[in-house]
């Protein structure tokens, strides 16, 4: 079984393609033709051996806007392949399907009002699909972390709890229902039935480690924090992060965050609860893969310099050893 999609944007908004696997998708081959193109478009093609039954996320497409971009609603243009869409027994599938929009800024009345005239449609446009069985680091691919943090914060605030696992059954029910308001703004379709507490508070913890490394990220210096990660690290008398006491993790964290902040990094701390330690394992992680990035970058420069200087080095010799040549041929003419 297989299909093949074709994505249409207008390259002066929408930057830097990029497709991931959903859950559905996530065996199987699959393949984009974001290299090659030209124009303002590319196909998706996933095939498989065998049909699969399931409900969840098809794929997860992912663009960088550009900073001129005014507020707005933009659109992406979806369309699938009929001949390249069938099942195990190469039989044709017709595949529901309609366009993205984009909302840049926030939304304002009559941006509100297309977008609800969209959702009366009979297939409304879904980016992504929240249930038990979503990875939430997807969810936090199609609304930004900050979004998702301060959403279920505030809902805990009205709701006069602590934690996701305080609310009762009827809070719980008024909570699902406003966090599917919210998510909806961002085309993401919640599945309340589908839906446990405790996916909703990883996604509350993904969302606050992923929102503490970009402030972070954003607000010192690689090395700074670096420092800070590896002193408090000393000071504890540990090799890796791995290596910290549980009845010590909490403390480590704080004593992280301290130094951050007398680096010049700007974030909110860290809420109790969870892991204290993800956060800093995420950030070490991201700073290990930047300096990674950074050197191969500057591998490549070297390298491009190197064949630059032999190709110079090489279009200077080989006039003179033409000369030598000619000047023995005369010498013994």
């Amino acid at each position: 079984m297989g299909f093949k999609l074709t994505a249409n944007y207008s390259n002066s908004i929408f930057k830097e393609p990029k497709v991931m696997r959903g859950s559905v998708t996530s065996v199987g081959m699959l393949s984009d033709s974001i290299q090659e193109s030209t124009i303002d478009s590319f196909d998706v093609v996933w095939s498989n051996s065998e049909n699969v039954y399931a409900d969840g996320v098809l794929l997860v497409l992912q663009f960088t806007l550009d900073k001129k971009v005014s507020n707005g609603l933009y659109a992406i243009d979806l369309t699938f392949s009929q001949p390249d869409t069938f099942n195990e027994q190469w039989d044709d599938i017709p595949l529901d399907i309609s366009n993205i929009t984009v909302q840049v800024g926030q939304p304002t009345e009559s941006s509100l009002l297309t977008q609800n005239e969209e959702s009366t449609q009979e297939h409304p446009s879904t980016i992504c699909v929240f249930d038990d069985q979503t990875d939430v680091e997807v969810v936090l691919e199609v609304i930004d972390s900050h979004f998702v943090q301060n959403e279920i914060e505030n809902q805990l605030l009205e709701a006069g709890v602590a934690s996701i696992d305080d609310l009762s059954e009827e809070q719980y029910s008024d909570f699902q229902e406003e966090i599917s308001d919210a998510f909806g703004l961002y085309d993401v379709t919640i599945v309340p039935e589908n839906l446990r507490k405790d996916s909703y508070s990883t996604l509350y913890q993904a969302a606050v480690v992923t929102s503490f490394v970009d402030d972070v990220l954003e607000s010192a210096d690689a090395d700074a924090i670096q420092q800070a990660i590896e002193s408090t690290m000393n000071e504890y008398g540990i090799g890796t992060l791995e290596d910290i006491p549980e009845d010590r993790a909490v403390n480590f964290s704080r004593d992280v965050q301290e130094k951050l902040e007398s680096y010049g990094a700007e974030f909110e701390s860290l809420p109790k609860g969870g892991n204290p330690i993800a956060a800093i394992e995420k950030l070490q992680a991201q700073i290990i893969a930047d300096n990674s990035q950074t050197y191969n970058r500057k591998l490549k420069i070297w390298a491009l310099l190197l064949l630059i200087i032999l190709a110079v080095v090489g279009i200077v010799f080989l006039p003179i050893l033409f000369l030598m040549k000619k000047r023995k041929r005369i010498k013994y003419t």
